[in-house]
């Protein structure tokens, strides 16, 4: 986890990564586990979704619905972000460019 952490923490060290930004999660090919001690640890480095518009927003694209309770304890984790649920990965950037059309 440090590699993660001290590549995210540089990054927004750096402006690259912004507390706001809009997420495209594809979970498409996903098989395993997620590991949410690596989720909670990110969510430490910085106050996710507070930024000023666009609104932070995170698209995840799944197969199917079973993704759906992910999602929701992930918006758990990071509730200051809009987070849902596509099965189709145009209609999630389109959701995603809204956020931008509307800031």
């Amino acid at each position: 986890m440090s590699d993660v952490r001290a590549c995210l923490q540089e990054a927004l060290s750096r402006g690259m990564v912004r507390t706001n930004m809009l997420t495209l999660v594809d979970a498409t090919r996903f098989h395993g586990i997620v590991e949410w001690e690596v989720l909670y640890d990110i969510v430490k480095l910085a106050p996710w979704g507070s930024a000023p518009p666009p609104e932070s927003r995170v698209a995840y694209v799944a197969r199917d619905g079973f993704f759906f309770q992910l999602v929701k304890i992930a918006a758990s984790i990071f509730p200051r972000a809009n987070h849902r649920l596509f099965t189709d990965r145009l209609e999630a950037l389109d959701w995603l460019r809204e956020a931008q059309l509307s800031a």
